[in-house]
């Protein structure tokens, strides 16, 4: 598996190999017909962070088409809130009455180890909230996986506990 930066990135990576692609970004709904091109031929996923945009997906995919859920990682960058579970179970449903879209897990991107010294404590709050997060929903999506990935986080932490994947650039 490979991460992508952008929609662009992956139309250039697919096809080489890869066994998935995933969009490390929010998904622009304008990007659906080039998403659907790439998802013809090629498994990729990206990161949902509103119902808007996954309604949107729900309507237009022509084929299958894995996500995450982004989670805010504490900072504001992007992302849904770790305590909002309405609209993490809005974008969970939507999905749930699609047969192209298929919820992977959940993403965290803690961007904020790029100017905030302690590392290993924002990890830690990184590792609390996707691992409440999959004892949550782990009963209704036993397959569900937690993915973190910042480069200086994964650069110098060396413990990653029970995050499952990491995507780091």
């Amino acid at each position: 598996e490979v991460t992508a930066s952008s929609i662009k990135m992956a139309e250039y990576l697919a096809g080489q190999g890869w066994v998935n692609i995933h969009i490390a970004f929010p998904f622009n709904p304008l990007e659906i017909p080039k998403l659907n091109k790439i998802a013809e031929r090629q498994s990729i996923s990206v990161q949902l962070i509103n119902a808007e945009t996954t309604q949107m997906l729900a309507d237009k995919l022509e084929h299958p088409v894995g996500f995450f859920i982004e989670i805010d990682a504490g900072y504001g960058r992007t992302g849904v809130e770790v305590s909002d579970f309405g609209l993490i179970e809005e974008i969970m449903l939507i999905a749930k009455k699609s047969d192209k879209l298929k919820f992977k897990g959940f993403y965290l991107h803690p961007g904020h180890t790029y100017y905030i010294p302690d590392i290993p404590a924002i990890y830690e709050q990184s590792r609390n909230a996707l691992g409440m997060l999959k004892n949550k929903y782990r009963t209704e999506y036993p397959n569900l996986v937690t993915r973190i990935g910042d480069t200086p986080g994964c650069a110098v932490v060396e413990d990653f506990e029970d995050i499952d994947e990491m995507g780091p650039g």
